[in-house]
């Protein structure tokens, strides 16, 4: 246990007052300036009193930061009162009660324009809600490089077919950077130990200690769909999951981002696309519509148009049109504000199985899952001779290196034909001197 240091005064000039404890290794001092002796005996007192508390590095801090104020208030009566419990020590809340209490109503508000602080919360507080039953009675201060190294190195699988194995190394590195997103929180709004501010350290960094694993995937890499097997796909797939693989594997758009299109975020004329994307501030965009999406888009837009008209022509009638328009409750469904892809009326918002089953039939026999169209986009876009620009700008990647180490996996054979021009005839290549 640390020894307690004593407070003494002394005047180090006529006059003028100042506070000083420790050894010479271990010395702290205040500067009271030009104040009477009994304000410096209180002073003293003050400090002896946070020394004994553990709270002498805090009321430092505080003089740091406004030096005026707090010696006026060290050499009052309340001085605990005052430095100490009109503000919140919050490197002594637990981690819990400091994502509850500040770091959550902070990332779910909105800005001063009506923005969200951060879009994607809902999804970041589900990982907060794996992590908070194991470290969340952890103090904020106390949360340590080591500390979250172990907690990351002992996760298992609770479910699936690697259950009671250890986690992945995406997974593990997406807790660790939700844990050190409450950090960076603390540490930017002086919530941390006073410490690290007096000793001007930098923010504490989790990444300073690699996980174990991390390099390694736990499953295999998908292979990418090439042009054959996504008009497979298409071919034996109904109308609208045909439009639907070609606009998701056309544009490169994401789940969500699929299933949210409406009529009315088509240009026909001037082939642009309206996607509503929420991952990255990136994702709200309009870009061009690639003539494999549009021609689908056209197609599809001609097939629920004659289901309607031949609905409209049987009315009175039970008829499979007018059964399949029943649920739109006499809106058309092709107006702007409805969705392109619905099920019994309303907008489609899971398509896995639906995939799934239409890649069996094509007899694609390797894992299919739903951002194979997104990665398949990309990789199309390669084989096909796409500049790379124009697929960063439809995809939406902020910058090459997701487009570059994620998405975009051609096959050996797909690299063969761009290595022809590696080549020479023999002695067609003179000798340099």
């Amino acid at each position: 246990m640390a020894r307690t240091r004593k407070w003494r005064k002394f005047e180090n000039r006529p006059g003028r007052w100042r506070l000083v404890a420790g050894s010479r290794d271990n010395r702290s001092s205040v500067a009271l300036g030009a104040v009477t002796e009994d304000e410096a005996e209180r002073a003293r007192d003050n400090m002896t009193r946070f020394e004994n508390e553990g709270l002498v590095e805090h009321v430092l801090l505080q003089i740091k930061e406004d030096r005026e104020s707090a010696l006026l208030v060290l050499m009052g009566d309340a001085a605990v009162a005052s430095i100490v419990q009109e503000t919140p020590r919050h490197y002594l809340w637990t981690l819990e009660r400091y994502v509850n209490e500040v770091l959550a109503p902070h990332r779910s508000g909105n800005d001063d324009e009506g923005n969200p602080i951060c879009r994607g919360w809902e999804k970041e507080n589900l990982v907060w809600k794996k992590v908070l039953p194991v470290l969340g009675s952890t103090r904020i201060g106390e949360v340590t490089p080591l500390l979250v190294h172990r907690y990351l190195d002992g996760l298992r699988c609770e479910t699936g077919p690697r259950k009671g194995k250890a986690l992945g190394g995406n997974t593990k590195r997406i807790r660790r950077a939700v844990i050190q997103s409450a950090i960076n929180h603390a540490y930017e709004r002086g919530h941390l130990h006073p410490r690290i501010y007096l000793q001007g350290q930098d923010c504490p960094r989790l990444s300073s200690m690699r996980l174990k694993n991390s390099t390694k995937r736990v499953t295999e890499k998908p292979v990418p769909l090439t042009l054959e097997e996504l008009a497979g796909i298409m071919e034996v797939s109904t109308p609208m999951h045909r439009c639907m693989w070609a606009v998701g594997a056309g544009q490169g758009l994401r789940p969500s981002e699929l299933t949210q299109l409406n009529w009315g975020d088509i240009d026909w004329d001037d082939m642009l696309l309206t996607v509503r994307g929420t991952k990255t501030r990136d994702s709200d965009a309009v870009i061009a519509i690639t003539p494999l999406a549009m021609r689908e888009l056209r197609r599809y837009r001609d097939f629920v148009q004659e289901r309607i008209d031949r609905a409209a022509s049987s009315r009175g009638t039970k008829t499979v049109d007018a059964r399949w328009l029943a649920p739109f409750h006499g809106r058309s469904p092709l107006e702007e504000d409805m969705p392109i892809f619905t099920f019994g009326g309303k907008r489609i918002v899971e398509y896995k199985h639906a995939l799934k089953t239409a890649a069996k039939a094509a007899g694609i026999k390797r894992r299919v899952w739903r951002y194979l169209l997104r990665h398949s986009f990309a990789t199309i876009a390669w084989t096909v001779g796409i500049e790379k620009e124009s697929t960063r700008t439809i995809g939406r990647w902020k910058d090459y290196s997701m487009l570059d180490e994620v998405y975009r996996r051609p096959r050996p054979k797909d690299v063969v034909p761009r290595l022809a021009a590696f080549d020479f005839a023999p002695g067609s290549v003179g000798s340099g001197g």
